[in-house]
């Protein structure tokens, strides 16, 4: 059965109930997902949630194949998407490159820190492939030091001097390293992010929870920042 027609079997006026299929990305859930699932099951006792965290590509993927009901994630301000789906923009959400203070670097373009080399989630994470993108423009190539997932653990190994981060103002203002990085302001380099809210079009009773879910998101990123 096609998505439009199971989503119809669903009373729209009717409680909620069942699972809520949600996929978050990677570097949201780390701020956001405790609360705003906590939120969610008190709002909404007769949903199970199934939470996917991992990259926009990765999500939007399952999202078209009818794996997830919805998904939050980083993007452009501008987007289209495909037949059957709606996406609403949340909020802008800022993203700053960081370096350990122990380095006492003091730059003001990408270029001249680029060789200093990156600690980056891996491939198909949108805030990577913005950077290597903006490296490519500018005639230069990424250096990777360290490829690992996490914003908490890459912002402890920017502290530790391994490299420049990339990382939410949020996930950095709630981190325990937070005083040993310092944010680099780079000319020529300022990432312009917004955390969108993607979903099928046809959601009945599904609808107002999704909607509250990413709400929840929007305040503990608001809390963080």
């Amino acid at each position: 059965m096609r998505r439009k027609k199971l989503y119809s079997l669903l009373d729209p006026q009717g409680e909620p109930r069942g699972a809520l299929r949600l996929g978050v990305q990677q570097s949201l859930s780390e701020i956001a997902l405790p609360a705003a699932l906590s939120a969610l099951s008190q709002q909404f006792p007769g949903l199970s949630p199934q939470i996917t965290c991992g990259w926009s590509g990765q999500l939007q993927r399952r999202l078209e194949n009818g794996e997830l009901d919805g998904m939050l994630a980083m993007g452009p301000a501008q987007q289209s998407f495909a037949e059957g789906y709606s996406g609403r923009l949340l909020c802008p959400l800022e993203v700053v490159p960081i370096v350990g203070r122990r380095l006492n670097l003091r730059v003001s373009s990408l270029r001249e820190c680029a060789e200093r080399g990156w600690i980056l989630n891996p491939d198909g994470c949108g805030l990577r492939a913005g950077l290597i993108r903006e490296l490519q423009s500018q005639g230069l190539r990424l250096t990777l030091n360290v490829e690992s997932a996490g914003a908490q653990l890459q912002i402890a190994l920017v502290a530790q001097g391994l490299g420049l981060g990339l990382v939410p103002r949020a996930a950095l203002a709630s981190s325990p390293w937070r005083d040993e990085v310092e944010v680099l302001s780079l000319s020529d380099f300022q990432p312009a992010v917004s955390l969108w809210l993607i979903h099928a079009q046809y959601l009945a009773n599904l609808q107002p929870p999704l909607t509250f879910f990413a709400s929840k998101v929007v305040q503990q990123l608001t809390v963080s920042d």
